[in-house]
């Protein structure tokens, strides 16, 4: 009868020490389990007590928890005198030096007394009592504790420990934290040869072993006190060897396998005069240990890392790494140093740690209240080695909105001018530092400096922004989780690459302090895209703007005038390699340097320090019949000089050019002088024509009445000049400039 409820009461015994739901708290056994007594006995002392039973309460986090209720209860009392001190116990708070196993914090003890065995006959054998530690949640743990009879009653049924290797004496060799290779295995019977089960097996210094030296224990079993095991169905039990984190100076010993005992006695009445010291129902040996320093060969995380939590709050789950050596194997007894970063970011419980004879080890992290965006948390062991686990803090955003570069535009393939700044707002008394932005884009591609940014102590955060290569809108999108703003941002076309700003006349460009290519009312000339490699038939003369969308915008503006002031278009002419633009300087400028600034289709180019001089004369020609480009002049007749009719010695002959410097009245952009009205030179002599390189003045000179920016000057050809196909001929202005303007060398067919 005794054997069967045995049977069943190792069935709950291992169910209890196995199961494990995810409840709030834990039990856990600390001592007490599997011890073993007889009457009068050495560790029978009060033959029918035990030494207390010890368990530890914890919360999710593995922290121990005071004023937690126990509830025990004998489930098993086979002589039917067992009794407990208490029904049920509550666990201490004492976390000072001199807290004792049943008043630290989470700890609490209670005490079962067997009743008297005294005289058992042959035929009721081993007695062996159980008794539960439950929570409230249900949570509990069994202990199994086992009376065996006086042998000097000659029953016959006294325990019998034994050990069937290794044999002794024997020393036991390893790493720091490591197992041994050897495995001590154990047997209990009684004497007539009956298996006794749930009996502890493990480990305890001789008292000549010094406090704090070399240790050895068992890997803990199922149900087992820390460090031990208990014997099974069959009377035997398997101790894996585990030594702890101190090497041993050489050999160290002696060490005895104890059975049916405690690793720290409680009981006075137990063991007089070794309180606080081991006590066994049976021990035998001796063995020795030598512990050698181990190596960690790696780190690796075996729970908790990614985890995101609140600030001011614990993460919901412990950070785990197992510490092992070069081949794989688990190193118990390594010390591992944990970190934060930024340091400042969470506090560690324990910032250093030892790893079990599992090679594991935890640390519980505290998030502060300033915590944000992602922290670190790194593992290293004494010799460097390290993991690291990456935490994200959640922090309660409240708003995101754009603070400097919504609505801008750039040239494709250009940086826009400012940066993209967003200004982050959070819950009250949450920082806005150190929360990470995310930034897309959508429509007309554009290139972003980084695909997220960290907000500044104020909470702003920016990345910069540069304009692909196809025009049109885009939109930069800037979010912490659901919470976003966005910026509207335009790339216009690149502007166009300018060649050359020529004079409309003469077509050549600005060149030292003698010859101008610009004067205000004079007509000029934007070479876009390749060299202007031919000049244009058609002379650049026109009787009003261009009236056509031509998508083509010049402005002026300088240090003293920065308002651009827009140039009247006169012509636009394209090819597949350039572009010509004809345009009226605009005539309300002064001579200074000026930016022009040429848009087409959108793109803009800035061309700066361009000269604009009171005078910039260029001299209107077109090719004759053999090609060759000379003035466009007329005769008195009103025919125009060609070979086949050359102007005469004598003749007033008009021509035509630009840039003939200030005029009174002072004439209007874009405008045909009012019709009946000359307007002419400021000053009558500020207009120069010379024939084969002498000055010959110029007879009469005004603005064409109905050509823009053009001048009708009339001069006399000299009888003295050359006669030829080639004369040069030439024109200066000298008004308002301490250097007189020239146009470039034309031509002039005399006869």
């Amino acid at each position: 009868m005794i054997r069967f409820k045995l049977t069943l009461f190792a069935v709950m015994v291992f169910a209890l020490a196995c199961a494990n739901p995810a409840f709030a708290q834990s039990i856990a056994i600390v001592q007490g389990n599997g011890q073993a007594i007889c009457d009068g006995c050495a560790f029978g002392g009060s033959y029918n007590t035990f030494d207390p039973m010890v368990v530890r309460v914890t919360d999710a986090s593995g922290k121990p928890v005071a004023g937690a209720t126990v509830t025990w209860t004998v489930t098993t009392n086979p002589s039917g005198q067992g009794f407990l001190d208490t029904l049920t116990t509550t666990t201490g708070s004492d976390t000072s030096a001199t807290a004792t196993l049943c008043t630290a914090i989470g700890q609490t003890c209670n005490t079962y007394h067997g009743g008297g065995v005294a005289g058992i006959t042959l035929g009721f054998g081993f007695l062996q009592s159980g008794i539960t530690a439950s929570l409230t949640n249900g949570q509990a743990v069994a202990f199994v504790l086992t009376q065996s009879p006086n042998p000097q009653l000659n029953t016959f049924e006294n325990l019998n420990p034994l050990i069937l290797a290794p044999a002794v004496p024997f020393q036991f060799t390893g790493t720091t934290g490591g197992t041994s290779s050897t495995s001590l295995t154990a047997q209990v019977f009684t004497v007539d040869g009956k298996p006794v089960p749930f009996i502890s097996v493990r480990f305890i210094p001789g008292d000549t072993v010094p406090a704090g030296a070399a240790s050895i224990s068992c890997a803990t079993g199922a149900g087992a006190d820390p460090g031990s095991v208990l014997t099974d169905s069959t009377g035997n039990a398997t101790c894996k060897p585990v030594f702890g984190s101190v090497p041993s100076t050489g050999q160290l010993g002696p060490f005895y396998a104890c059975f049916g005992g405690v690793p720290v006695i409680q009981n006075p009445a137990n063991a007089a005069g070794r309180v606080g010291l081991p006590g066994c129902f049976s021990q035998l040996g001796p063995y020795n240990i030598l512990v050698t320093p181990a190596t960690p060969g790696g780190v690796q995380i075996i729970s908790g890392n990614n985890q995101s939590g609140n600030r001011s709050q614990a993460l919901a789950a412990p950070l785990v790494v197992k510490v092992v050596d070069q081949n794989g194997s688990a190193l118990g007894g390594q010390q591992v140093t944990w970190t934060v970063s930024p340091a400042t970011a969470a506090n560690l419980s324990p910032a250093t740690g030892t790893t079990d004879a599992n090679g594991l080890v935890s640390t519980a992290v505290t998030l502060n209240s300033s915590a944000a965006g992602t922290i670190q948390v790194k593992a290293t062991t004494s010799n460097g080695i390290s993991q690291t686990f990456t935490i994200t803090v959640n922090v309660q955003i409240t708003g995101i909105s754009p603070v400097i570069g919504t609505g801008q535009s750039a040239p494709a393939g250009t940086n826009f001018g400012q940066a993209l700044v967003v200004q982050v707002a959070t819950a009250a008394g949450q920082s806005p530092g150190g929360i990470t932005v995310q930034f897309s884009s959508s429509g007309v591609p554009v290139t972003l400096s980084a695909a997220s940014a960290t907000t500044d102590s104020s909470g702003r955060a920016q990345v910069a922004v540069q304009a692909g290569a196809t025009p049109g809108a885009a939109t930069v999108t800037a979010n912490v989780g659901t919470v976003s703003t966005s910026f509207a941002l335009t790339v216009i076309p690149l502007g166009p690459a300018i060649s050359a700003i020529l004079n409309g006349a003469g077509f050549f460009a600005s060149s030292g302090a003698n010859q101008t290519a610009l004067s205000p009312c004079g007509v000029g000339t934007i070479v876009t895209g390749s060299a202007l490699s031919a000049l244009p038939a058609t002379p650049n003369m026109f009787a009003a703007p261009t009236q056509q969308d031509t998508g083509v915008r010049i402005t002026f503006a300088s240090a003293t005038a920065p308002t651009p002031v827009a140039a009247p278009i006169l012509n636009v002419t394209s090819s597949s390699a350039q572009q010509l633009i004809t345009f009226q300087v605009p005539c309300e400028l002064i001579a200074n340097s000026y930016t022009v600034t040429v848009t087409i289709n959108g793109g803009s180019k800035d061309i700066p320090f361009v000269p604009v001089r009171p005078g910039a004369p260029g001299i209107f020609e077109i090719p004759y019949s053999d090609k060759v480009r000379r003035a466009i002049l007329v005769r008195p007749d009103g025919s125009f000089v060609s070979l086949q009719n050359p102007a005469r010695k004598g003749e007033m002959i008009r021509m035509y050019i630009t840039g003939g410097g200030p005029t009174q009245p002072s004439a209007i952009s874009g405008s045909l002088p009012t019709p009946g009205v000359d307007i002419l030179p400021s000053d009558p002599n500020q207009i120069v024509v010379g024939v084969n390189n002498s000055g010959v003045g110029a007879v009469n000179a005004r603005l064409a009445p109905e050509l823009i920016g053009v001048w009708e000057v009339t001069f006399v050809v000299p009888a003295n000049a050359p006669s030829g196909n080639d004369v040069v001929l030439s024109v200066g202005v000298t008004a308002l400039d301490p250097n007189p303007q020239y146009s470039q060398g034309s031509k002039i067919s005399i006869q």
